[in-house]
């Protein structure tokens, strides 16, 4: 719920919701699109009832050499999480077709990204650093520029 006189909203799917689980008997996508398209129709019908110009920024590539990991395994056999450049472009289309169906400006920054030193940017191969933070909103203040977002 916005309680303020907000007149922009920006909204990511992040890198971590495409995450891949591989636990036993739960193999893939973390997040599956079916659910998230609910999630998501929810957002975007929340909002058009609302005042205020909405853009959604799409996912950015990982350092699939850095993956899996593991981490607060969840029991025995727990092989934690992965992340693969395939899933998150699939995530990035999706949401640009869901944009598209409500006529929102979809940053896709992705293909520029992975022609980039990501090693210098996501030094974990996932989550941005200073550097890659930088960038990002240099990025996206272009582009919701391009897109008139701040008239």
């Amino acid at each position: 719920m916005l309680t303020r006189d907000v007149t922009h909203v920006t909204l990511s799917f992040g890198t971590n919701d495409g995450a891949i689980a591989l636990w036993p008997n739960d193999e893939g996508p973390h997040l599956s699109f079916a659910n998230a398209k609910i999630n998501w129709i929810r957002i975007f019908e929340t909002l058009k009832m609302l005042p205020v110009k909405v853009a959604v920024i799409g996912t950015l590539p990982v350092i699939e050499e850095k993956f899996p990991f593991v981490y607060i395994p969840r029991g025995e056999g727990d092989n934690g999480f992965d992340f693969k450049n395939a899933h998150q472009k699939r995530t990035n289309a999706f949401l640009k077709e869901l944009c598209d169906e409500y006529a929102l400006p979809f940053i896709d920054l992705f293909d520029d990204w992975a022609q980039r030193d990501l090693s210098a940017l996501l030094p974990d191969g996932l989550h941005p650093n200073g550097k890659g933070y930088d960038l990002l909103s240099e990025q996206i203040h272009d582009a919701l520029t391009s897109h008139n977002f701040y008239e």
